[in-house]
């Protein structure tokens, strides 16, 4: 362990000090002379470019079956994710899991908004450290597999700095965790070893919300030299500057757009609830108009009395009808024949309705396919509500 030890935090120095191009040689001859009977030489690391956005690139394995790519979440959040497997079969790599959601902790938000969060695709979790969510993380992933077992857990200090560093050269202060943990299960008579490197980045003033990432491995065959070589690929990762420099602008460009957005409905809100209580005054008005005609008719006027009370009470049901501005919208896959309908509030373009829960949501605009919420289904209104 203390030979592994060394060799991560050699790679550790130098991605620190920017030596990566001599690195491969330095690494290689170290581990020949550290690691008897490990050939670090049979694997060569190539460098590999994001080829979806050209957001980041890395050192892979030479020769090995090797998936990389950017997956944006709801919230536009970009994801890195790589997946490479050696020839064989007999090691994964795995940097990044696109369906890690952001979270938000349900403690520093006001209650009412928790469903709305989920619903915009953020996981309302309560804020773990890395350790606490690598374990739970390796038990969802692995925990049914056979002898599953963590052999040791370690914080990963080296690793939290490196990110910390890197949130700093993109203008961002965080607060991170960095944790190790190797673990162990059997795949038939074969035992499979692998390390899980976990990640919690909690950004200054985030009020509440927090970011977890994972990289790691898999292998049949484990040695120091895997692991370190592992490592070098890791911190061999760096996000183009361009790349970047186009996120940061885009990200601005959404934020203002939401800001003029949330100003536009709370805009229409207003005048659509001015126009209520006009509707409302007017109505009283002319409940008391008929009051006072009521109260100067005579017996012979009861009737006509008592047809106004008639009246009266269906443009009072009328009225909360109003009030309450509601509508009926039908799926729009349901196809031909019966189709279920769902009560929803008025006012919006598009609606999308968990058949299961009965939740819903609406927005002013069309959401893409990918963008829908798992277990919703587009909605779209009858016209025949109240």
């Amino acid at each position: 362990p203390n030979k592994a030890y060394k060799a991560h935090d050699l790679v550790y120095s130098m991605a620190q000090k920017g030596f990566i191009s001599v690195y491969r040689c330095i690494i290689a001859s170290l581990l020949v002379t550290m690691l008897v009977g490990c050939n670090a030489d049979a694997i060569s690391l190539e460098a590999m470019r994001d080829p979806t956005e050209g957001a980041f690139t890395i050192n892979l394995p030479k020769g090995w079956r090797s998936n990389l790519g950017v997956a944006r979440q709801q919230d536009q959040t970009p994801r890195n994710w790589i997946r490479t497997e050696s020839p064989d079969g007999a090691s994964q790599w795995f940097f990044g899991d696109p369906s890690l959601r952001s979270r938000v902790d349900p403690r520093a938000i006001d209650p009412t908004m928790h469903q709305g969060l989920r619903q915009a695709g953020y996981g309302v979790v309560e804020q773990q450290d890395a350790a606490q969510f690598g374990r739970e993380y390796l038990v969802r992933a692995y925990g049914q597999a056979t002898d599953f077992t963590i052999t040791a857990s370690r914080p990963n200090t080296r690793l939290a700095e490196l990110i910390r560093s890197k949130q700093q050269e993109a203008g961002l202060q965080a607060q991170v965790s960095s944790h190790l943990i190797e673990f162990q299960f059997s795949e038939g008579p074969v035992v499979r070893s692998g390390e899980l490197w976990a990640n919690v980045i909690v950004p200054a003033n985030s009020q509440g919300f927090w970011y977890a990432d994972t990289a790691g491995f898999v292998t049949s065959k484990p040695s120091e030299a895997h692991s370190a070589l592992f490592a070098e690929a890791l911190y061999s990762l760096e996000p183009d500057p361009q790349w970047r420099a186009r996120e940061r602008t885009q990200h601005q460009q959404r934020m203002a757009a939401n800001s003029a957005r949330d100003r536009q409905r709370m805009a229409s809100a207003t005048a659509a609830h001015q126009q209520r209580m006009a509707s409302q005054r007017a109505s009283f008005q002319a409940h008391q108009n008929r009051m006072a005609q009521q109260s100067a008719a005579n017996d012979a006027q009861y009737n006509s009395w008592r047809a106004g009370q008639n009246a009266d009470y269906e443009s009072h049901q009328n009225f909360v009808r109003g009030i309450h501005d509601r509508t009926l919208v039908t799926p729009d896959n349901s196809g031909y024949g019966a189709a279920p309908q769902y009560e929803v509030d008025a006012g919006y373009n598009h609606y999308y309705v968990d058949p299961n829960s009965q939740q819903y949501f609406g927005t002013d605009t069309e959401l893409e396919p990918g963008l829908i919420p798992e277990g919703y289904e587009a909605a779209s209104p009858d016209n025949q509500g109240w």
